[in-house]
């Protein structure tokens, strides 16, 4: 989403989560889980190919599109939001942020409301079982 926002001027509402290539030199080593544990095998597997792998993966880094989105964008936090902390401010419209509850239901229900607010529409319409 972040790159069709910055390759396309005409987007005006972001919603934004960070994912698997946000920071990812930094963040895949932190943790086992997949994909980026196939990542940490791989540079464990061929650590003389580690800097050749961080490389490619640079080129997929969020933050250097970040300064060409114009949409308002509410970026979407973990638990601790100082990671996301680059990416505010690589983007240069004004961010609102939010961290996440780490439930579908809840970051569902708060991503229609934002998108709803944001289009000026009011409520959203959510399915029967979200109210």
């Amino acid at each position: 989403a972040l790159f069709t926002a910055a390759l396309r001027p005409q987007v005006g509402a972001l919603y934004y989560t960070p994912g698997f290539f946000y920071a990812a030199q930094a963040s895949a080593p932190r943790t086992s889980a997949y994909p980026s544990e196939e990542i940490n095998e791989y540079v464990r597997t061929y650590p003389e190919a580690a800097a050749q792998v961080w490389r490619t993966l640079s080129y997929y880094e969020p933050t250097h599109m970040a300064p060409r989105v114009q949409a308002q964008t509410l970026l979407v936090t973990g638990d601790d939001p100082a990671v996301t902390v680059p990416m505010q401010q690589a983007l240069p419209s004004l961010v609102e942020t939010y961290t996440t509850a780490h439930s579908a239901y809840r970051d569902g229900v708060q991503q229609a409301r934002w998108l709803a607010r944001w289009s000026g529409i009011g409520e959203p319409v959510l399915p029967e079982h979200w109210r």
